[in-house]
């Protein structure tokens, strides 16, 4: 299958959703690339992350079109067996860097904020007990960046490339 993507709000910061679906895709044998308008897809998947971007009005030449991300549907997931891919870091050119979520959701709920309406609890999804070292060997050999805080062992930890 020929698979297209189309990132809506541009490629200034990876979108997690759209790489490990490019990944599911190409471990199944799939074509994975950036939509084109001139280029015949079996399916496009169109991913927005926030509310404020335009939505991208181009015309796809598709089988099937699925839109999906918080900019479209707070409720909108991927299927478990694409969450659990590993990322295609190779999508954006990626060669020294790592994203991921060590944990979702948030303690405080603030009114104005949309994490509120999609985890309504504070959820640790990578448990790192006491492998700090294993922390520390990832911080060391390329840029990690996490999107949210580490705690070990009482200490906040930030951490970016």
């Amino acid at each position: 299958m020929k698979i297209g993507l189309v990132d809506v709000d541009g490629h200034r910061f990876p979108n997690l959703a759209l790489m490990k679906i490019s990944s599911w895709h190409k471990g199944a044998g799939d074509t994975v690339e950036w939509a084109g308008s001139l280029e015949h897809y079996d399916k496009v998947y169109m991913a927005k992350v926030f509310t404020f971007t335009n939505d991208d009005l181009q015309a796809y030449q598709t089988e099937k079109f699925i839109k999906g991300g918080t900019g479209y549907d707070l409720a909108s997931k991927l299927p478990e067996d694409i969450e659990r891919c590993y990322p295609d870091y190779e999508l954006y050119g990626i060669k020294d860097m790592a994203y991921g979520y060590l944990t979702r959701g948030c303690p405080r709920q603030c009114p104005f904020c949309i994490v509120v309406q999609t985890l309504t609890r504070w959820l640790i999804c990578h448990s790192f007990g006491r492998s700090r070292d294993t922390l520390n060997y990832l911080i060391q050999t390329l840029s990690l960046v996490l999107i949210g805080k580490i705690c070990l062992d009482n200490l906040l930890i930030a951490v970016h490339g």
